[in-house]
């Protein structure tokens, strides 16, 4: 189960210089690791939710994006929300 702290530590990680991104005209967009020179392709929802970090939302505020934006209940909204969450970690700390 994620905290607002793991959260709080995700959105730092994205506004830090080591990671850039694109958002492209459909929506989709783009995550760049200068560090390790790897590329992570985010669709609509993804880019989204990546925004919503950076701009320094918590776990409550994106769950309720979520609901708002794309009109899902609240359980299904913190489900997906967590995994998406699970592997933007995983992306964003893999040193490789």
């Amino acid at each position: 189960m994620l905290t607002d702290a793991d959260v709080g530590r995700l959105g730092a990680l994205l506004r830090s210089p080591r990671f850039s991104r694109a958002k492209l005209t459909d929506g989709t967009g783009v995550m760049t690791d200068a560090a390790s020179m790897r590329m992570l392709s985010l669709n609509e929802t993804g880019m989204f939710l990546v925004e919503g970090l950076v701009s320094g939302l918590g776990l409550e505020g994106l769950v309720g994006r979520l609901v708002e934006e794309f009109h899902v209940s609240g359980p299904e909204a913190r489900r997906d929300l967590e995994r998406f969450l699970v592997e933007l970690d995983g992306f964003l700390t893999d040193s490789r």
